[in-house]
C-alpha cells in the first residue's frame, strides 16, 4: 500500500511540474541561441531625403499660441517654430544621419530581433501617408523588413495635437501588438527631436537621474550614453545595474530655445536615453517604451531569452512645452514640467498649506533584525518618548517622527496583511501615551511599513515563472547584516486585500499616518495571475495610496512620482546622481525644483553620511527639510567608530541646533517655488525662490565674497 501511495505522489508531482511549466510556457516564449548570433537586424536606408527634413518644402499645419506645427511631406517629419525667437525645434536632423527616424520598433519573430524604424522601413517603401487634423497631423507608417513580399508589416500611427503652445504626442499600441507572428518588444519615440551634431556654450540636456543631471553638450570631456528607467528596476523582468529616475520628464536647451518634455503615458514602461554627441554624431534625448517584457541571460556560450506573450495595448504619450529667453534654463525647463504633472493631477494643485514652524524628520528604529535568527530592540515605545521628550525639551518644537521597525518582523516586516504591532516594543498602553504626547505638542507619528515586499510569503511570479524578489538595500549594513536583503513581492490581486486588512486591524491604534516605504521605490510587473504589466501595477499601488492616505497624512520614501498626489512628505528622496559627475555631467536639483511649495522633503538622514558638513549645505542648497536617523540603544558601527554611533545623545545637540537653522532659513519659504538655481561660481551656489530670495551655499573651505556679500567657508547666507 505504501508502495503505491509513493506512485501516487510520485505522478501528482509530475502533474503539477507539468501544469506549471505549462503556465509557465503560456505567459512567455523561451528562445535559446549562441551569444555571437545575438544581434539587432535594421535597415538602413542610404537615401537620406528619407531620414533628414528639406526644410524648403515644410507646410505650415497648424499654430497655437506663440507656437506653429509644419509637416515635411517627403520624409513626413515635423517641425516646430517658436514664434516668439524664431527657434525651430527638428524631429528629424535637417543634416545627413542615417537612422534618424520619427518612431522605431524593436521586433522580436522566432530568435531575430529586428529594429524596424519609419524612416528606413516606411517612408522610404512608399508606405506612410499623412492625415491633416484641425489641431494636429496623423503619421501613419507600415513597418516592414523589407519592401516587397515581407514577413513583418507593423501599422504604427503617431498623432501630433498642438494645444494650448504645446505639442502633444501619442500612440495607440493597441494596432501595433495584433499580430501572433511578431512581437514588438521596444518602441523608441522621437529620440532624434532637437537633436544636433554642434552645440552652442551653455546648450545642455536635462535628464531626471536621482535628483536630476545637467548633460553640458558645449562641453567635450566626456562622451556618453545614459539610460533612466522610469520608477526603477522591474524585478519581475530583471536586468543588471539600472540607474533609476523618480520623474517622467527631460529636456534640452539649444540656442536660445528649451523644451520640457513629460511623459503623460506609459511612463511605468519608459526609459529615458540620452546621448551626449561623439564626433560625426547627435545629442539626443528621447524615450524608449518596454512594451513587452523580455529577459535575457547567459549560460555556457549561449544567450536564453525570455519574452512575455502579453504585451501592453494601451496608449504612450508624450507633452513637450516650449520656452524662450531667460526662462530657456533647468529651472525653466522644471516649472513647465511641474504646470504639466500639476495639470495631469499627477501633483496636488494646492501649494502647502502648513504654517509655523518648520518640521525636522526623525528616523527612530524600533526593532531590527540582526541576522536570521536574532534581533533587537532598538526604541520600545517609552523609549520613543523619552527621546522625543528630550527633543522638545532642548528647543525642537515642530517634529515628525518615521517610527521604523515598528511592526511585526521589525526591519524584516512580515507580510502587510497580517502585520501588526511589534510585542517586542511595548504593550498598546505604551504606545498610547507616545501618540497622546506627542499630539499634544502636536508633532506627526508615523509607522513605516512595506506594503509590496515581505521577508516571507508574498508570492509574485517573474517572467520564468518563479517568485519574484527585490533586492533592497540594508540602511543598517554599516552596522550589521548584509548590504542587500532578499525580499518577496506580493501577488498583484493579493494587494488590495492586504492594504484593506492591515487599514482595518491599525483603525483602533492612535497615530497620524503611514509612512509607506517599498512602493516609492518598487513597481514591477507580475505574471502570476494571468499579466499585469507596470501601468496596471502603477494605477493598483496609486488607489492604495488613497484608500491609505484617508483621514491620515502620508510619508512615502524615496518619491516616485506616480504616487505623490495625496502623499504630505517624501523621505529619503535623492540628491545625488546614479551616474557620476564630470565637468559635463552636473548634478541640478531638478527633481526639488519641480516639487518644493507642493510638497515637503528631506534626504536622507544627515547623520548616515561620510560627510556631514556637506550634506547638510546640499539639503540647504536644495530645499530640503533635515533629517536625522536615530536609536535609543547604542549601535556602533563595525568598526566600533563611536562617531557613527545611532544613539540618539550623540545626535540631540546637532538636531536642535540644524532644526533651529532651518527654521530661521526655511519656515517662510515652505510654500515658495525655486524659480532658479544656478552654479555662481566653483563652489558657490545660489536657489532663488519666488525671484526675491536667494539662497547662496559655500561649500569651499573659503570665504567667498561674491556682490559684496561674503559667505562664510561651508556655510550658507539668505538674501532677501
Amino acid at each position: 500500500m505504501a508502495f503505491y501511495k509513493k506512485i501516487l505522489c510520485a505522478l501528482i508531482s509530475l502533474v503539477m511540474l507539468f501544469t506549471c511549466s505549462a503556465c509557465s510556457s503560456s505567459i512567455s516564449k523561451t528562445y535559446t541561441y549562441k551569444a555571437s548570433d545575438e544581434k539587432i537586424i535594421s535597415t538602413k536606408n542610404t537615401d537620406k531625403k528619407y531620414n533628414t527634413i528639406d526644410t524648403e518644402k515644410l507646410e505650415l499645419v497648424c499654430s497655437s499660441g506663440l507656437v506653429e506645427l509644419y509637416l515635411d511631406k517627403e520624409s513626413y517629419a515635423i517641425v516646430v517654430k517658436e514664434t516668439s525667437n524664431g527657434n525651430y525645434w527638428y524631429s528629424l536632423p535637417s543634416d545627413s544621419i542615417n537612422d534618424a527616424s520619427i518612431v522605431s520598433l524593436y521586433v522580436s519573430k522566432g530568435e531575430k530581433l529586428y529594429k524596424l524604424n519609419s524612416q528606413s522601413n516606411s517612408v522610404a517603401y512608399g508606405k506612410a501617408k499623412y492625415e491633416k487634423k484641425k489641431n494636429g497631423v496623423w503619421l501613419s507608417y507600415i513597418l516592414s523588413e523589407r519592401k516587397d513580399n515581407p514577413e513583418i508589416s507593423i501599422p504604427v500611427t503617431v498623432k501630433f495635437t498642438l494645444e494650448d503652445g504645446s505639442l502633444d504626442v501619442d500612440i495607440d499600441c493597441k494596432e501595433i501588438n495584433n499580430n501572433k507572428s511578431t512581437i514588438v518588444e521596444k518602441i523608441e519615440l522621437l529620440k532624434y527631436f532637437g537633436a544636433t551634431s554642434t552645440a552652442q556654450d551653455g546648450d545642455f540636456i536635462v535628464i531626471p537621474d536621482g535628483c536630476g543631471a545637467k548633460i553640458n553638450t558645449a562641453v567635450s570631456t566626456d562622451n556618453q550614453n545614459y539610460n533612466l528607467k522610469v520608477y526603477g528596476q522591474d524585478y519581475s523582468a530583471k536586468t543588471e545595474n539600472v540607474k533609476s529616475a523618480i520623474v517622467p520628464a527631460f529636456g534640452m536647451k539649444n540656442a536660445t530655445g528649451a523644451f520640457g518634455a513629460i511623459i503623460r503615458q506609459g511612463d511605468a514602461l519608459a526609459t529615458i536615453s540620452a546621448t551626449k554627441a561623439k564626433e560625426g554624431e547627435y545629442n539626443t534625448v528621447g524615450a524608449v517604451f518596454e512594451v513587452t517584457p523580455t529577459q535575457t541571460s547567459s549560460n555556457s556560450g549561449k544567450t536564453i531569452k525570455m519574452v512575455s506573450q502579453n504585451s501592453y495595448d494601451g496608449n504612450l504619450s508624450l507633452c513637450y512645452r516650449f520656452l524662450s529667453g531667460i526662462n530657456a534654463t533647468y529651472s525653466g525647463i522644471a516649472a513647465v514640467c511641474r504646470e504639466q504633472l500639476t495639470r495631469d493631477a499627477v501633483l496636488s494643485t494646492q501649494p502647502i498649506q502648513k504654517t509655523g514652524t518648520y518640521p525636522i524628520n526623525i528616523s527612530l528604529i524600533g526593532e531590527a533584525k540582526k541576522n536570521k535568527l536574532q534581533s533587537q530592540t532598538l526604541a520600545s515605545f517609552e523609549q520613543a518618548q523619552e527621546v522625543i521628550g528630550l527633543l522638545k525639551a532642548k528647543g525642537i518644537n515642530d517634529l515628525n517622527l518615521c517610527y521604523e521597525g515598528a511592526l511585526t518582523g521589525g526591519t524584516e516586516q512580515s507580510n502587510v496583511k497580517n502585520a501588526k504591532l511589534a510585542n517586542t516594543l511595548g504593550s498598546k498602553e505604551k504606545l498610547e501615551e507616545l501618540y497622546s504626547y506627542m499630539s499634544a505638542q502636536e508633532f506627526g507619528l508615523f509607522f513605516d511599513v512595506n506594503i509590496l515586499s515581505a521577508s516571507s510569503g508574498a508570492k509574485a511570479k517573474n517572467i520564468k515563472g518563479n517568485k519574484t524578489v527585490a533586492e533592497m538595500k540594508n540602511p543598517l549594513y554599516n552596522y550589521w547584516g548584509q548590504n542587500v536583503t532578499s525580499k518577496n513581492l506580493s501577488k498583484s490581486k493579493k494587494i488590495e486585500d492586504n492594504i484593506v486588512s492591515f487599514i482595518s486591524k491599525s483603525k483602533k491604534m492612535h497615530f497620524t499616518g503611514y509612512c509607506i516605504n517599498d512602493a516609492g521605490s518598487i513597481l514591477y510587473s507580475d505574471f502570476s495571475s494571468g499579466f499585469v504589466n507596470r501601468e496596471q501595477m502603477k494605477s493598483l499601488i496609486s488607489q492604495q495610496i488613497i484608500t491609505m492616505s484617508t483621514n491620515r497624512e502620508t510619508m512615502v520614501k524615496n518619491g516616485n512620482f506616480y504616487m505623490l498626489k495625496n502623499v504630505d512628505y517624501i523621505l529619503d528622496i535623492p540628491m545625488n546622481t546614479g551616474y557620476k559627475t564630470t565637468s559635463s555631467y552636473e548634478s541640478i536639483p531638478f527633481v526639488q525644483t519641480i516639487l518644493h511649495g507642493t510638497i515637503e522633503y528631506s534626504a536622507l538622514p544627515v547623520n548616515l553620511s561620510k560627510d556631514y558638513t556637506k550634506t547638510f549645505l546640499k539639503s540647504v542648497e536644495y530645499g530640503a527639510m533635515l533629517s536625522f536617523e536615530m536609536t535609543f540603544s547604542e549601535l556602533l558601527n563595525k568598526d566600533n567608530d563611536e562617531n557613527s554611533n545611532l544613539n540618539y545623545e550623540e545626535w540631540v545637540v546637532k538636531s536642535v541646533d540644524g532644526y533651529k537653522k532651518f527654521n530661521d532659513l526655511f519656515q517662510d519659504l515652505r510654500d515658495a517655488k525655486i524659480t532658479n538655481h544656478y552654479m555662481v561660481q566653483e563652489d558657490l551656489y545660489c536657489t532663488v525662490y519666488n525671484n526675491m530670495n536667494y539662497v547662496y551655499v559655500n561649500y569651499s573651505n573659503e570665504d567667498i565674497t561674491y556682490n559684496n556679500l561674503v559667505i562664510k567657508a561651508n556655510n550658507y547666507l539668505r538674501v532677501n
